[in-house]
């Protein structure tokens, strides 16, 4: 489905899915795994409660959050670039939701491409950059959006210093409420 649902994914730069306790536990998981005491978290203004329980009370994370939204209403992906470009520390963990949650916004392929150019950028700064994409709303979208995830473009950087991680679910994407199955993906870099 993932393949399918993302032409320009290859399954060489994939792993394979593993299951999880739904996407709750899979981002659970990913702070067991990836996130210590006082590294940062970077999430747009407008996000989901729960992330900022898994990994700032349960993992004693600092949050860092950026506006998504202009003062006029509309996307703009301005605060985020300006928040990587300027970001100093030797590790990030850059979570990426879209359609977001609560908005529903998602991004256009232009404003795909400028953000995951500004993740390679950090990254070449000599950064570890771990991107969690979580898409537990992946496939809700009705206007002329980026229709793969970003979880895609993310994985063809070839970078060292960027994991792309991915999270997703039955609940929304099958409407199987209560069905608690989700899936944990990392990307791969290519060993050539």
């Amino acid at each position: 489905k993932m393949l399918k649902e993302n032409p320009s994914l290859k399954a060489s730069s994939i792993s394979r899915p593993i299951v999880t306790n739904a996407l709750t536990h899979g981002l659970s998981l990913v702070a067991d795994l990836f996130v210590n005491d006082e590294d940062t978290i970077l999430l747009p203004t407008h996000n989901w409660g729960n992330y900022k329980l898994i990994f700032n009370t349960r993992h004693k994370a600092n949050i860092e959050t950026y506006a998504i939204f202009d003062q006029d209403g509309h996307y703009t992906t301005n605060s985020l670039v300006s928040t990587l470009d300027n970001f100093k520390k030797d590790k990030a963990i850059i979570i990426l939701n879209y359609p977001n949650n609560p908005t529903g916004y998602t991004p256009t392929k232009e404003e795909v491409r400028t953000i995951v150019s500004a993740i390679e950028r950090l990254a070449e700064k000599g950064t570890k950059v771990i991107t969690v994409v979580d898409d537990a709303y992946y496939g809700l979208f009705y206007e002329d959006v980026y229709t793969q995830s970003i979880f895609t473009a993310i994985t063809q950087l070839d970078s060292k210093n960027i994991l792309p991680i991915r999270l997703d679910g039955a609940t929304k994407e099958f409407f199987a409420w209560g069905l608690r199955v989700g899936f944990l993906t990392f990307g791969l870099r290519d060993r050539k």
